[in-house]
């Protein structure tokens, strides 16, 4: 096995050097068409599933054609005549049936399909996160349809994409979302199905084996950034003052219903002063006679000068919050719903205020979850909510 694809497949801090993927991507185009049209003119579809020995650039060519076929049927939707005509309608259907079932292409419109099928590969099975941000960069508002016609293309590590699909069905999401909300949930998939991923070191062997390359020049390494599991080695080895009290064992529920055990060291919470109206919290976080704002003064007079330093200003709360302590609050105040997680950390990013957001916690979450200010967790999301908007 090549050295440097192993290094790449254990380290995917990396990122994929654009310039040098198109030329390779142009490359293997031009090889598969050589060998292809040396003994005729077009390809059917049928022959397009077998184009390569790696099903996934087959699939993702018709993922194009797909595409470009609606781009065409969208062309042929005229101001001058009535579409919603049942007949009109019922007739269209059955010419873009027929047409989806005697695809022709040539040389020269296949090669650059192609070229982008290679590209787009070998983007998804080494940074999947990243492939799905690129395809719907340009997307404000994303239709679940679209994500569900999209996922019949996808043969490589396809359970990510089933996942989401879920995830999208059980927040009830069917109608839209935004492209953060849909990155967000894919994210946190990726981050706790990495065991499930297949090997990319075996795939780009498969790539190699099409036409070689050198790993180095398509991915420039960039700095390793901790995984959850790393960080948990970094609890365990390094010296701490931390207690046996501190150090749980909790479960994290998982959409899918699934459980994983995770053994996690919690660090001591830094309480941060804040002052809130007690008018938005009573209701929902307070006890009797005891307020949010009475509790959080009382920590203001008791932290530490070292603790208030910690706490400076956060600029986006969903990279603020590390992988382990998002599990715990997923798991503890939202009940392991990721979904309703992700869709209360952009309602807060997008409040005006932190009044605003505290208000938002109260009237969606709070209740329905039945939080209390005694719970520590709850405190500290708190008061990294607070930190968004100091």
């Amino acid at each position: 096995m090549h050295p440097t694809i192993c290094n790449t497949a254990s380290n995917m801090a990396s990122k994929l050097n654009i310039n040098k993927i198109e030329s390779y991507s142009q490359a293997v185009a031009e090889k598969i068409c050589n060998d292809i049209f040396a003994n005729k003119r077009a390809v059917s579809g049928k022959e397009i599933l077998s184009l390569t020995s790696i099903e996934q650039i087959n699939f993702f060519v018709l993922k194009s054609l797909f595409e470009k076929w609606n781009e065409e049927n969208n062309k042929l939707r005229s101001p001058y005549f009535n579409y919603d005509q049942e007949e009109v309608k019922e007739a269209l259907a059955v010419l873009s049936n027929k047409l989806s079932n005697n695809i022709l292409v040539e040389r020269e419109f296949l090669k650059p399909l192609l070229s982008k099928a290679v590209a787009e590969s070998l983007h998804w099975i080494i940074f999947p996160e990243d492939y799905l941000a690129t395809q719907y960069s340009l997307s404000v508002f994303i239709n679940y349809e679209t994500i569900k016609d999209a996922s019949k293309y996808f043969k490589i590590n396809k359970f990510l994409i089933d996942k989401t699909l879920i995830a999208l069905e059980q927040q009830g999401r069917k109608d839209g979302f935004s492209k953060e909300y849909l990155i967000g949930i894919f994210h946190d998939i990726v981050a706790l199905h990495q065991h499930q991923l297949s090997d990319v070191a075996e795939w780009l062997e498969k790539y190699g084996a099409i036409l070689s390359f050198d790993l180095s020049d398509l991915v420039a390494a960039i700095q390793k950034t901790n995984s959850f599991f790393d960080e948990l080695e970094v609890h365990k080895t390094e010296p701490t003052t931390t207690t046996a009290e501190d150090i749980t064992t909790e479960t994290v529920a998982l959409e899918d219903r699934e459980i994983i055990p995770v053994r996690t060291v919690l660090p001591p919470t830094i309480d941060n002063p804040v002052n809130i109206e007690a008018r938005i919290v009573n209701d929902q976080f307070a006890k009797a006679n005891r307020t949010l704002n009475e509790m959080l003064t009382q920590h203001q007079n008791n932290a530490t000068v070292n603790e208030r330093m910690a706490q400076s200003k956060i600029h986006d709360l969903r990279s603020a919050i590390t992988l382990n302590k998002r599990f715990q609050i997923i798991n503890e105040l939202f009940k392991g719903n990721t979904g309703e997680y992700l869709f209360a950390i952009e309602d807060i990013e997008n409040s005006v205020s932190h009044t605003d957001a505290l208000q938002i916690l109260q009237d969606k979450f709070a209740t329905k979850y039945n939080w209390t200010f005694e719970d520590d967790l709850l405190k500290e999301f708190l008061q990294l909510i607070q930190r968004r908007f100091m």
